[in-house]
């Protein structure tokens, strides 16, 4: 009858909904004095003489606060009758104290958690929290259900599995997940990389270390005159083309390239930018509006300007060595002219092929001294294209060297 009252004018009566944190009449959170938000304490003053029975039952808090610290006591308690609403806690909310608190519980956990694991209707997250609540037990009765998740089809599932069976004592939950280290699922290997980190065992470390030198091995596909930059990975607020900026005025080249995707938006929507950034140099463009002869013209005066003496820079679209017709030879002395230094840099290829192509005419064609840099603008996950897996291995890089061969391996994967 809903339907076809609907259809035919009828109004049916408003189900109830729980009530939106952004609409009009919702309560906010209590706040002291001062206007932070109130802590636990001031919220339950009388949370330490309460019974067990009474704290589990504010488990159900909408406030984080109040349920942290009321798991923190409980745990304290070891009352045997908060087991299970600490365990609905946990399955519902992933609070750490919550865990932190069932740790303390051991074997008494067995029962309730087998009886748990064997109900296939848990699927996805709250599987996940099942099998961290299995890791905290320390009773070999719950392995066979461990075992089954590190088998499941869920990575989520099978890294706490995993991390589980470790807490065990069983080790082959690293080999599993080192397993999943080499696949080409994204997030198995996100996962998996972030839960051998979270174990901070030798046996763990040894895998991730042998993750990460796989990574860096692909740097070899990028030739070793070629420097890679991706200075927005330890500071996302910084602009690719004030690096560029910076860059071109600490070095001494006489004529500096700037080609590649990037440069092309340079040349219009950043022209100004670079005419201020590098004042006292000149400064020439190559725009989409341009037919290539013009390009190439605005190019080659850039090179005659440096063979002049002067400090020289080409910024934006100029036809590639793969191109059909593609860009004359133009890295080359001029007849009467001085010697120069030169120097390409590719600002953000969005292809591997499109650097290739550059750093090849560079190498095989280049008849003066030539750099070759290549600025990458990748950031932070979500945002660039790093994924998550790979900007966690560059957060757990020590060294310079070590972060340079990363960007040269992070180009290699485009």
């Amino acid at each position: 009858m809903g339907v076809l009252g609907n259809l035919f004018g009828k109004k049916n009566k408003k189900s109830k909904r729980p009530e939106d944190p952004l609409r009009p009449g919702h309560r906010p959170p209590p706040v002291a004095s001062d206007g932070s938000p109130m802590s636990a304490e001031e919220l339950l003053p009388e949370m330490d003489s309460m019974t067990a029975k009474q704290l589990a039952r504010k488990l159900g808090s909408a406030n984080p606060n109040i349920r942290h610290a009321v798991e923190k006591r409980l745990g304290e308690l070891q009352a045997h009758s908060a087991i299970r609403p600490l365990i609905s806690a946990y399955l519902m909310n992933g609070d750490e104290p919550a865990l932190e608190a069932l740790s303390g519980y051991g074997a008494a956990l067995t029962l309730p958690m087998n009886d748990l694991a064997n109900d296939l209707t848990n699927t996805g997250e709250r599987r996940s929290r099942i099998m961290d609540i299995l890791g905290q037990t320390g009773d070999d009765a719950v392995l066979p259900a461990v075992r089954g998740g590190v088998e499941d089809d869920d990575p989520a599932v099978r890294a706490r599995a995993c991390a589980a069976l470790v807490k065990l004592g069983d080790l082959h939950g690293i080999g599993r997940l080192d397993q999943d280290l080499q696949t080409n699922d994204p997030v198995a290997k996100r996962l998996a990389l972030h839960t051998l980190i979270e174990m901070d065992r030798p046996e763990a470390k040894k895998c991730i270390e042998e993750h990460i030198g796989r990574y860096l091995a692909e740097s070899d596909a990028i030739p070793k005159q070629t420097t890679v930059h991706a200075p927005r990975l330890d500071d996302p607020k910084i602009h690719l083309h004030d690096a560029i900026i910076s860059s071109i005025k600490a070095a001494d080249h006489t004529l500096t390239l700037v080609v590649g995707g990037e440069a092309i938006n340079y040349a219009t929507a950043r022209r100004s930018t670079f005419e201020e950034g590098l004042e006292g140099m000149v400064v020439r463009f190559g725009t989409r509006r341009m037919v290539p002869e013009e390009q190439i013209a605005e190019l080659e005066a850039a090179r005659d300007d440096a063979a002049a003496g002067k400090r020289s820079v080409f910024v934006g679209m100029v036809p590639s060595p793969a191109a059909d017709p593609p860009v004359p030879h133009f890295l080359k002395p001029v007849d009467g002219g001085q010697d120069y230094t030169a120097r390409m840099i590719i600002a953000d290829p969005h292809e591997f092929s499109a650097a290739q192509a550059w750093w090849y005419y560079v190498l095989d064609m280049g008849a003066v001294p030539t750099d070759i840099d290549i600025f990458m603008n990748v950031s932070r996950p979500g945002t660039s294209a790093i994924s998550e897996e790979e900007y966690e291995i560059y957060e757990l890089l020590d060294s310079d060297d070590k972060k340079h061969e990363f960007m040269r391996a992070l180009l290699a994967r485009l």
